[in-house]
């Protein structure tokens, strides 16, 4: 068993870190699981994410639901693009990945620039931009 954390967004706004839990085998918990101490209807659980263990460039934990962006380059055609990419688990390769099929792995020059649910604005598309 592996000791994993979370994280959830309150309904007041605040985000709420859930304490490391084994996770069993069968891989049930609930919000109570997750949060403790916290009165489960105080967060939104279409908001809780599972830490994916990795940190950003910044040493910023990285969360499922974190957007990442490898900064801004100058394209062939002059044109300045960010690469984004929003972090989810990818059930096919049984890793964390951004996008539709990068994998979570050479994180030194990425950084955490926000999370879906307070800046969707920022969501990449599937091309990572």
């Amino acid at each position: 068993m592996r000791e994993i954390n979370f994280r959830g967004l309150g309904i007041d706004g605040h985000w709420w870190y859930g304490e490391s839990k084994p996770l069993d085998e069968y891989r049930h918990y609930n919000l109570a699981t997750f949060f403790p101490n916290v009165h489960v209807g105080a967060i939104n659980p279409e908001t809780v994410g599972e830490s994916t263990g990795l940190k950003d460039k910044n040493g910023r934990e990285i969360y499922e639901g974190d957007i990442v962006t490898t900064g801004i380059f100058q394209s062939l055609d002059g044109e300045q693009v960010e690469c984004r990419f929003n972090v989810e688990w990818k059930e096919k390769y049984g890793m964390w990945g951004l996008g539709q099929d990068n994998h979570l792995s050479e994180i030194k020059m990425w950084e955490v620039i926000g999370n879906i649910y307070e800046n969707p604005e920022l969501v990449a598309n599937p091309e990572g931009r």
